[in-house]
């Protein structure tokens, strides 16, 4: 029995370690070789940052949060891979030189990245509320005072404020407990945000 559960989770750690490689290798080996190279790196230093990002990635405590979340996002993975250039330029001496223009527009691209898989997850929670609670939401949203969305809803302002609180959170509390919200987080750290 136990032969059985260990075979099942090599081979789940196998499909994860290839899925993994297979996203670097195919989405992510371009931009990461442009970067490299125009950081002053050579094609030897790309293959180094490839292996030693893939090695960041298929670790125990990434693979665990890889089965539990079932994705890396590509800029995550570029996060990683830049980080390990810079890593190694500064073990090596070497003076981590970014192009601020270049840098500025790729942290644009990942922040509107960021920003779009915000809203898809925002809307995928506020479509599964009911109409009620979605109205009290465009209510908010739309900066309209108190006083007349409760009167819209023939509701207390008393009555409105709390449910219009409870929504929120409750929101909010959805939103947050997403794994990809997770990721979103992770993804803003990495790229210092």
């Amino acid at each position: 029995m136990k032969a059985t559960a260990q075979n099942a989770e090599t081979e789940e750690t196998n499909r994860l370690h290839t899925r993994i490689y297979n996203q670097l290798m195919q989405q992510c080996y371009n931009p990461i070789q442009s970067f490299v190279l125009r950081e002053h790196g050579r094609l030897d230093d790309v293959k180094d940052v490839i292996h030693s990002t893939l090695e960041y990635l298929t670790s125990p405590t990434k693979l665990e949060r890889m089965r539990q979340q079932e994705f890396h996002s590509n800029s995550y993975i570029l996060s990683c891979a830049k980080n390990v250039w810079i890593k190694e330029r500064r073990r090596i001496g070497g003076q981590v030189v970014l192009d601020f223009d270049v840098q500025e527009r790729e942290n644009e691209h990942q922040d509107a990245e960021i920003r779009q898989q915000q809203y898809k997850l925002f809307w995928k929670y506020f479509l599964l509320m009911t109409t009620d609670k979605q109205q009290i939401l465009r209510f908010y949203f739309q900066k309209t005072p108190n006083k007349i969305a409760a009167k819209k809803l023939g509701l207390s302002e008393d009555a409105y404020k709390k449910r219009k609180t409870r929504i929120l959170h409750s929101l909010t509390l959805s939103i947050q407990r997403d794994p990809h919200f997770k990721e979103l987080i992770i993804i803003n750290d990495a790229i210092g945000y």
